[in-house]
């Protein structure tokens, strides 16, 4: 591996852990209902599984379009976009 294909790598990874930790900030935020900071046990069960429950459901299609549009955007190849919505789709029965 060339340094110059190393750089671009280190990048990516952090560019990804910026987008992973931004994600989870806000889906925080939309499961703490009580504005404290910290999540009950039901709160970090809707943080855990924001599909299931009615108040998070903004928060899915976000983290959804996000998602796709980082890997389109990021020089991912479109065959793993496509695995990706499908899995989105498989998991959230409300995706037509």
């Amino acid at each position: 591996m060339h340094a110059d294909e190393k750089e671009e790598d280190e990048e990516n990874e952090r560019y990804d852990y910026r987008y992973m930790l931004n994600r989870d900030k806000r889906r925080w935020a939309k499961a703490d209902q009580n504005g404290d900071g910290l999540l009950t046990k039901a709160e970090f069960s809707d943080f855990l599984h924001p599909e299931e429950v009615d108040h998070m459901k903004d928060v899915v299609i976000d983290v959804s379009n996000q998602t796709c549009a980082f890997y389109l955007n990021s020089n991912r190849n479109l065959k793993k976009t496509w695995q990706i919505l499908r899995k989105l789709c498989d998991q959230n029965p409300h995706i037509d």
